[in-house]
């Protein structure tokens, strides 16, 4: 008795002190549980097992980028500092004993995030093993029906994973299971663990893999939804809002909306398909992969005129210009593809060639080619719901038969595109279009709006006038998501900047992510003027997870002049300043610039 009785006091001193220690501060931010707290409540390894932070579990990396283990979740990512590594990462519990002869479940919550493809859903894998001995190479594993799911949202809230059922033949066993992350050199999701619980039950999944998440089905492959059916149930959701399970849906593809350029970048393509092959009731297949979830090996594995059925769930997505695009959100793939005669749709693939107006007016009318025209706004009048005006670069001018705010938006709609993007006579814009011919009169049809450049009118910004500052913040002026500014410029004022390339891999763009203009190795900025410039004042990006996206004197140069890496302002007496990310990885996240020029 009095063994016991000094076990208990031993037992509550140990639990005292334990609980009295200082948690140890995670090595990067946690967005989700400020309050911390984290440890196991593991005991002996037996049911029931819990491990609110997974920080107890072994980080073992066959390849790439290890787990990383904090106070209160455990995260998996292959990115880092702009790079993507392959990465092949394992975090496995410890030893747990499924003493039971009624059954055991596995709960846990979970966020994935930059998903773009249901092919890298299946990266996120739960395994279980009754022989690891620590070496996970060596063991025998058996996949867990695990439902990598998405998040819905753009932040790292945790939500429940479903409920997991172990498989009868590990019960009474000692079994170690474990997350397995995997990635290519191309895209990386980022996963982030906690609240790992192993109880007894039963009641959850206990498939081979989980590969449909949860939610009500939406037809089926045998009886798949039309094109109709499926708009009357996105037309049913809330604006941004998506179906809870997923959809088949079939319908004839009107058009491919990927170029090569993008198609090499990311791998995927957007789509449009309906029940005619006509844009009547066209629904947009978004970042869509190939068959049964394995990626496209070309843009021109579909084309027009090809029957699908696409897997997926309804999305309404809502534009800046307050249009709903009906659509079949990422994630979605094909289940059928009938390779079509090339009928139907009426938009072609926009495949656009970057050309002088002049250029544009020596080529021959054709729907099917697709044309890029930067160009000044001339005699546009006040009030034109259509968006008609001339086009006029140094080369010539030319009519724009109308201006949708994107590709196959809706008509009538310029005022909002104009207002949105201070879009007037004056301003210097990019946009798409095809060539066409009214009363042996040369126009833009189909046209579709790109970027505009300083974000309105002239281009002025600020003012302009000596000793003046002009500013420019990034996120205001309408770019769209990873628009690429490689051999771009954007006039400021009477100042311009020029983005380039440079040594880099990578090209200079504009993300939302940040909302800033990113700069990655061997890029460069060139801000240039006729006039003195006297300082440059830069605003950069917050730091995530400890990485810093502003420049320091080991990863950047500036010249000439003096650049104060405090403050983040150039002061000097020149009329061109170039600044360089020298560090051959990472990148810098440029928000706003405002210049002053000398008096």
């Amino acid at each position: 008795m009095k063994k016991k009785i000094y076990s208990l006091l031993m037992l509550a001193m140990a639990a005292f002190a334990f609980t009295s220690c200082e948690d140890v501060p995670m090595p990067y931010d946690n967005p989700n549980n400020p309050s911390g707290g984290g440890g196991s409540e593991i005991g002996d390894g037996s049911l029931p097992f819990s491990s609110s932070s997974c920080n107890d579990f072994t980080a073992i990396t066959v390849k790439g980028t290890p787990w990383s283990l904090g106070s209160s979740y455990a995260k998996a990512t292959g990115y880092a500092d702009g790079t993507t590594t392959e990465t092949e990462a394992w975090l496995v519990s410890p030893a747990i004993t499924l003493k039971t002869d009624v059954g055991a479940i596995i709960t846990l919550d979970h966020v994935i995030r930059y998903t773009q493809s249901n092919n890298d859903l299946q990266k996120h894998q739960l395994m279980i093993s009754d022989n690891f001995t620590g070496d996970v190479t060596s063991a025998t594993w058996t996949q867990l029906a695990y439902e990598p799911k998405a998040s819905s949202t753009n932040t790292w809230d945790f939500y429940p994973s479903n409920t997991i059922q172990i498989p009868s033949e590990f019960l009474n066993k000692t079994v170690n299971v474990a997350f397995k992350f995997t990635c290519d050199n191309k895209n990386s999701t980022t996963w982030e663990v906690q609240n790992f619980k192993v109880e007894e039950g039963t009641g959850g999944s206990s498939g081979g893999g989980g590969d449909e998440p949860s939610g009500e089905t939406i037809g089926s492959l045998d009886n798949p939804k039309t094109c109709a059916e499926a708009l009357a149930l996105i037309n049913a959701l809330a604006d941004g809002g998506e179906s809870d399970g997923y959809a088949y849906v079939k319908g004839k593809i009107v058009s491919v909306a990927t170029t090569a350029d993008n198609f090499a970048k990311y791998g995927n393509i957007n789509y449009y398909i309906s029940d005619d092959g006509t844009s009547t009731g066209q629904i947009q297949v978004y970042a869509g992969d190939g068959l049964n979830g394995e990626k496209f090996s070309s843009v021109n594995d579909i084309a027009k005129g090809d029957e699908v059925v696409v897997y997926g769930k309804l999305y309404k997505y809502v534009n800046s210009s307050g249009t709903v695009i009906p659509e079949i959100n990422k994630g979605n793939y094909l289940v059928k593809l009938t390779k079509g005669q090339g009928g139907g749709g009426e938009t072609p693939s926009t495949d656009a060639k970057k050309v002088t107006v002049a250029e544009f007016n020596a080529a021959e009318v054709n729907d099917n080619v697709w044309y890029q025209l930067t160009g000044t706004v001339e005699n546009l009048k006040d009030g034109d719901q259509y968006g008609n005006f001339d086009l006029k670069d140094e080369t010539g001018s030319v009519y724009v038969y109308g201006l949708l705010s994107e590709k196959g938006g809706e008509k009538k709609k310029f005022q909002d595109l104009a207002a949105a993007k201070g879009i007037k006579n004056g301003s210097k814009i990019t946009i798409i279009g095809t060539r066409g011919v009214f009363n042996d009169k040369i126009e833009v049809l189909n046209a579709y709006f790109v970027s505009i450049e300083g974000g309105g009118g002239s281009g002025e910004q600020g003012g302009g006038g000596s000793g003046d500052g002009n500013s420019i913040t990034f996120s205001e002026q309408g770019y769209q998501n990873q628009q690429d500014f490689d051999g771009q410029s954007i006039t400021l004022g009477d100042a311009k900047l020029s983005f380039s390339k440079g040594s880099g891999s990578t090209t200079p763009k504009y993300y939302n992510t940040g909302t800033a203009m990113r700069l990655y190795g061997g890029n460069t900025l060139t801000i240039s003027s006729s006039k003195t410039i006297s300082k440059v004042e830069f605003t950069y990006g917050e730091d995530y997870n400890g990485t810093s996206y502003y420049p320091t004197a080991d990863n950047s140069t500036v010249t000439p002049g003096t650049y104060d890496y405090s403050t983040h302002i150039w002061t000097g007496s020149a009329n061109e300043i170039v600044l360089s990310r020298s560090a051959p990885t990472g990148h810098f996240r440029i928000v706003s610039i405002t210049i002053t020029y000398a008096k």
